[in-house]
């Protein structure tokens, strides 16, 4: 009823204004006949309109589509190809049967490798057993799920291809055999897994905040992208992905949709336009009934209505009709310019508002820009940090074990000195008492395991100078490849028949400047060791090698090597293996593994310390049940090397004499012992307590001394210092050096000169009287 009223109400209104003046009932009815011509015209317009804006939004909606497909194919099937070109390169099928050389070309293979495409990717290489042998660094996130595709790939040959969720991430992993070229059979796999949402947000970059996009594998959703004002799709495309094997498995498919309110906008503009353009289409009609009343009524009464009109609908798209030129005609025209000036400002107006907010989004753009290039510069320095901070880690716990040895270094050759001085008097006073006895002497037994005993502390005090390379060296040139050679039926002795022993040279000729002896000692020490390693037989391969170091060899896997040619020898076994806690302590003195009574734990120790003193570095690798490998790495020589000759043993000069030797030595029991055994061969023994004291009784009497028995270590004047000052008074004086320590000795002056020889303490009564004899008859 209140409805019925209100029209009732608005009917008597509309009558009464009508009836108002002739001037309301002819606008009002050009108003009506041209609102209804608009309006046909305008729906009409609009639906054809609403269409072809639907159509131009489904060809971009299926434009970004097939762009979004081809990156995504690009990028999938690059990875594919990548990993099979990387599958068939010789590096890798090499790599599964060459555990030695692994650790050299093979690991820093793959840490270069970076593949076709943008994407960082993991890269693991397993053997013929699925099990993970190398990879470039980091590991594959659900590694254990694919363990059953990798059988499938290693039994089928075929390569294959899954998808993965760990971790809250999605991973697309792909597999693809090893093919061995000698046999044509798989051996293994390579396993490469990259982050399926970081690849599909490359794919889908491009796409707008009023995009929305899905990637599915067999109808599942994998991967979801969606702009910060998407929602559900009005307009959905999808398209397979046109993959090659092994991803066309997958069936992945791309789906992508324009948000809602992306696809009504045009619309809505459309519809704007057409109210607008109806708007501008009544104006004319409306002035046009206008005029016609003006000229029924007086101009004044039209202009009354224009300016009612303007107030009442507040547009400026209106006009009064100027007729004549009289004083209505005159505040007619002025009435219009005065709208003209407002439609001016008002259209400037939103000109500048248009320009200022197109500027701003421009601004806004740079400054997203800046933003995201200055993140991406300070994520790549603080990965350059990080990679740094573990470089100067492992640098520092390389120093601190090198320290560590060269601190049990100096502790054992300190320990060895001191000692050789007291074995060398048990010694002497050992031999000169049995001499004096008979055979039958029943004492004389007791002697024989005193000197037993003191040869056993001997070989142990050498074994500590070994590691602390205090060793006295006789190094001279040689070829190790004949070195190898002759220890190799002594170190058949050493294995024993169950252990099967393999030489190899890879170069003919590899000559060094080396101590032979210990280098052959070397060798029976890690045979010997190796022999421990495999209780139940094996097989011992020794390998020589000539290697090039072109620049220096430092850092996390470095060996500290200068550049130049380097004689390379690898020994190694197939025995138990050791664990890495192991493999950190076998070169230090006295660690065994070995069951109480059964080693010393010098014989890695003294490897070690051979091997440094003869300016060579060793390494070595093992896995628990996987044999141990040592590498040895010794300067090779650019010249041939030429043996010197040996002295025959059997022209052995004789021991006694009457001549004077001139002794100086710091320690009174040893001081006694030689002076005894010397006078006791007949000789004239002048007894000196330092250096000092030698050069004074040396000038005293240098026309009676022919020979002169320096200790290397005294106070006042060491050796050394007190033979150049003997040998300025006398250069043609012979000189016999003792020691046992002479590391400082061989540091500070180099070899020895001409005509001067040197014994290592303990020394044995008659190799002293051999070698007085053999000095003073030269």
């Amino acid at each position: 009823m209140a409805l019925k009223r209100y029209f009732n109400l608005l009917r008597g209104q509309l009558r009464e204004w009508l009836a108002s003046s002739i001037s309301n009932r002819i606008s009002f009815a050009a108003l009506s006949l041209t609102t209804m011509v608009a309006l046909v015209i305008g729906l009409s317009s609009y639906g054809v309109v609403t269409l072809l804006v639907s159509r131009s939004v489904k060809a971009e909606l299926a434009s970004q589509v097939g762009l979004t497909r081809q990156k995504l194919q690009t990028e999938l099937n690059a990875l594919a190809s990548d990993l099979a070109n990387l599958a068939g390169n010789s590096f890798i099928a090499n790599g599964l049967v060459d555990s030695l050389g692994r650790d050299t070309y093979l690991l820093p293979f793959l840490h270069e490798h970076r593949g076709s495409v943008s994407l960082k990717t993991v890269i693991v290489l397993c053997d013929y057993r699925g099990r993970p042998i190398a990879s470039n660094g980091s590991q594959i996130a659900g590694l254990q799920a694919v363990i059953p595709r990798i059988q499938a790939v290693l039994a089928t040959g075929r390569p294959a291809s899954q998808i993965v969720g760990e971790g809250g991430g999605t991973f697309l992993v792909l597999l693809h055999p090893v093919i061995f070229p000698p046999t044509g059979q798989p051996e293994g796999v390579l396993v490469q897994s990259v982050d399926l949402l970081e690849l599909f947000r490359g794919g889908t970059g491009h796409l707008g905040d009023e995009y929305i996009a899905d990637l599915t594998a067999g109808g599942l959703q994998v991967a979801h992208h969606g702009g910060k004002g998407a929602e559900s799709g009005a307009i959905r495309a999808s398209h397979s992905l046109a993959l090659h094997a092994p991803l066309n498995s997958l069936k992945l498919a791309l789906e992508v949709g324009l948000s809602r309110h992306a696809a009504e906008t045009p619309l809505k503009w459309v519809a704007l336009l057409y109210l607008l353009f109806g708007l501008l289409i009544l104006v004319p009609v409306l002035r046009f009934a206008q005029a016609t009343a003006r000229r029924l009524t007086q101009p004044l009464s039209s202009l009354s209505r224009t300016a009612s009109s303007i107030a009442d609908s507040g547009s400026l798209e209106v006009w009064a009709e100027v007729a004549g030129r009289d004083e209505v005609g005159t505040l007619a025209a002025a009435f219009n310019e005065m709208l003209r000036k407002l439609r001016a400002s008002q259209e400037e107006l939103e000109s500048q508002v248009a320009k200022r907010t197109r500027e701003l989004r421009e601004a806004h753009d740079l400054l997203e820009s800046h933003v995201e290039r200055r993140t991406a510069q300070l994520t790549e320095a603080n990965l350059r940090l990080a990679r740094e901070m573990e470089s100067n880690l492992q640098l520092e716990q390389q120093l601190r074990q090198a320290q560590k040895m060269e601190a049990i270094g100096t502790l054992a050759g300190g320990i060895a000195h001191d000692f050789n001085n007291i074995l060398t008097v048990i010694g002497s006073y050992t031999v000169m008492t049995a001499l004096q006895m008979s055979d039958e002497d029943p004492l004389k037994k007791n002697l024989d395991q005193i000197m037993t005993a003191t040869e056993k502390a001997a070989n142990l005090t050498r074994s500590l100078l070994a590691f602390s390379r205090k060793q006295v060296m006789n190094p001279q040139d040689c070829e190790l490849n004949a070195i190898i050679e002759h220890v190799e039926r002594f170190l058949l002795r050493v294995i024993g028949e169950d252990v099967e022993l393999s030489t190899t040279f890879r170069a003919a000729l590899l000559p060094v400047h080396v101590d032979r002896g210990q280098i052959e000692q070397v060798l029976m020490n890690l045979a010997a060791n190796a022999r421990d390693a495999m209780p139940k037989g094996g097989v011992l391969s020794i390998e020589t090698a000539l290697q090039l170091v072109e620049r220096e060899s430092v850092g996390a896997g470095g060996l500290g090597l200068a550049p130049g040619l380097y004689a390379v020898v690898t020994v190694a076994d197939s025995g138990i293996g050791m664990d890495r806690e192991t493999m950190a302590k076998i070169f230090e003195p006295f660690y065994t593994t070995k069951e109480v009574g059964k080693g010393t734990g010098l014989g890695l120790s003294m490897v070690y310390g051979i091997i440094k003193q003869n300016k060579g570095h060793i390494t070595v690798y093992s896995e628990p049940g996987c044999g141990t490998s040592f590498k040895i790495w010794l300067p090779a020589l650019a010249r041939a090397a030429h043996p010197q000759p040996t002295r025959d043993a059997s022209e052995q000069p004789q021991q006694k004499g009457t001549e004077t030797v001139l002794v100086a030595e710091d320690d009174a029991e040893i001081r006694t012992v030689v002076e005894l055994i010397l006078a006791e061969a007949g000789y004239r023994v002048i007894l000196a307590v330092d250096g000092q004291d030698a050069v004074e009784k040396f000038t005293g009497e240098r026309h009676e001394i022919r020979l002169v028995l320096l200790d290397m270590i005294m106070p006042r004047k060491s050796g050394k210092e007190a033979y150049g000052e003997i040998r300025r008074l006398d250069p043609g004086m012979k000189f016999l050096f003792s020691s046992g320590y002479v590391a400082d000795y061989i540091h500070n002056r180099g070899d020895l000169d001409e005509g001067v020889e040197l014994i290592f303490k303990p020394v044995h009564p008659t190799e002293l009287l051999r070698k007085v004899r053999e000095m003073l008859d030269r």
